[in-house]
């Protein structure tokens, strides 16, 4: 009667260690299939799309006072590139820059420019510089701007957002 007693627990301890690691597994297989967003320190809303850059870069010249931002996508064969310029009055206060040059433009081999938009200087463009960190030489803010490309072709970057370590020139940045 023991003995039946101990086998009966037995299975019924198993049955359960069976049923537990099966919806371990199952935990485990839907937290692996949950679809993430990917991380990008610069990214937007391109004509409705995200849009996030592969990698950027962040430059500011203490000469000229000017910062340079730029995001890069990988595309097929092609990279396609954001590149926001501006300058800060004073590099202590955070900003709201409105007047600023932005182009896009698709790189191919490395260096040939093509498929070019500059910025539409009549919209509403802005960078809005949230944190500016000099010792770490760290910039983050987020940007809106409309571009443009004859004959009447526009291309949008909304909630625009960039979070990037920069690197300090002497010598003027300027396009």
């Amino acid at each position: 009667m023991i003995f039946a007693v101990m086998l009966i627990n037995r299975t019924q301890n198993l049955t359960y260690m069976k049923k537990l690691l099966i919806l371990s597994a199952l935990l485990l297989f839907s937290l692996a299939c949950q679809k993430k967003e990917p991380y990008s320190d610069f990214n937007a809303i391109k004509d409705g799309t995200k849009w996030f850059s592969d990698y950027s870069w962040a430059t500011f010249s203490k000469l000229n006072k000017g910062i340079i931002i730029v995001g890069n996508k990988k595309i097929p064969g092609n990279e396609e590139k954001i590149y926001l310029s501006f300058k800060i009055s004073n590099i202590l206060e955070t900003n709201t820059v409105k007047h600023f040059i932005s182009e896009r433009s698709i790189i191919t081999g490395g260096d040939v420019a093509s498929d070019q938009y500059n910025i539409n200087t009549t919209a509403n463009n802005l960078i809005q510089i949230i944190s500016l960190d000099t010792v770490m030489k760290h910039i983050s803010g987020k940007f809106s701007v409309k571009l443009f490309r004859e004959p009447d072709k526009y291309m949008n970057f909304t909630n625009g957002e960039f979070n990037l370590d920069y690197k300090e020139e002497i010598s003027s940045n300027s396009k």
